[in-house]
């Protein structure tokens, strides 16, 4: 997730308008819904257009909030703003794990039906319906082999990601761990963590291929900023031997991937979890109960070179797919 390509509103501006709307017909107040972002980030472009299709296609009522800042006290303003409206059903990402599990389980005492939006793990327990997460150990792995693969099954590799600490990390961290175990042939030459921001992404590429460039064989980056700095350094350097796997939809990375300097980027959904989340709502409205399993994953998909033109086209197909296909899991009483 690009949280750290922020950009600010104004503090001024939250507190007059903590709440973006969409701009819907009015609809059936029983199905005026809240899907409710972490931050005001370029991750969550799509999420309007998200919410106004699923309000055309499930004739619902949902609008999108968002704290200004990745804040837990901004977001529980916005989360009380919504229920002084009488709010039916709420999607949220919260900012906070622990803090904002707190605000899901007052959500849900109050009546509200709640889906998570990250922070799955955490959000057990909390009287959430499910949860839709992005699979980031899962692609972390993928990407592993596929560069594994991309080499030969034999070389070099280097893992750049963000903050150690973060749970994000570390998931990632196991899935390109779990990726190479099972590809001995494919070794981690190093793993450079803590660069999440755009200089120390910056710098750590380009000192990394200034050292060791020419025992790098493959590149496996889990966080935006490390994906952009490969992605400007292959581009200028007109880079065709070392195999890298981003991620992200940053023009700059799909840029290098259809220009054939970068293997492909692992890009997730985000249309996708705003849609299904204002799905779901729907039917928890409609007094439907979930029989899935509590998390559900929202796949990140490979893009190469051929992928990059059709890629947000792809991702709203994908959504309306899911949408279709899990209406098995929804347990319905006439």
């Amino acid at each position: 997730m690009k949280l750290n390509r922020h950009i600010g509103l104004g503090i001024a501006a939250l507190l007059a308008a903590p709440i973006v709307a969409v701009g819907v017909q009015a609809q059936a107040a029983d199905y005026h819904f809240a899907v409710i972002q972490a931050v005001v980030n370029p991750y969550y472009a799509t999420w309007p257009q998200a919410v106004k299709d699923a309000n055309a296609d499930f004739g619902t009522n949902a609008e999108i909030g968002s704290p200004q800042d990745f804040d837990q006290v901004q977001q529980d303003a916005v989360v009380n703003s919504f229920m002084a409206k009488g709010i039916k059903g709420m999607a949220i990402q919260p900012v906070d794990a622990v803090a904002g599990a707190e605000t899901v389980k007052r959500v849900v005492a109050a009546g509200v039906p709640v889906i998570g939006v990250a922070a799955c793990e955490e959000l057990k327990g909390t009287g959430a319906i499910m949860c839709i997460n992005n699979a980031l150990g899962d692609s972390a792995y993928e990407a592993t082999k596929a560069v594994c693969q991309a080499i030969g099954g034999k070389g070099n590799i280097v893992h750049l990601d963000g903050q150690l600490a973060d749970k994000n990390t570390a998931a990632r961290v196991a899935g390109v761990d779990k990726a190479l175990a099972e590809m001995p042939g494919c070794k981690l030459l190093q793993r450079i963590t803590d660069i999440d921001s755009a200089e120390a992404s910056q710098n750590a590429v380009s000192s990394l291929l200034a050292s060791k460039g020419d025992q790098v064989d493959g590149i496996v980056s889990g966080a935006y900023n490390p994906s952009v700095a490969v992605a400007k350094e292959f581009t200028t350097r007109k880079e065709s031997r070392i195999k890298a796997i981003l991620v992200d939809d940053d023009k700059v990375v799909l840029g290098a991937v259809k220009a054939g300097y970068v293997l492909a980027s692992r890009v997730s959904n985000p249309y996708m979890l705003a849609y299904l989340a204002s799905d779901g709502l729907k039917y928890a409205a409609d007094g439907c109960k979930w029989t899935g399993d509590f998390i559900v994953p929202n796949n990140y998909n490979t893009i190469t070179a051929d992928k990059v033109d059709t890629l947000a086209a792809d991702n709203v197909a994908a959504a309306k797919a899911l949408a279709k296909s899990w209406a098995a899991s929804w347990s319905c009483t006439k």
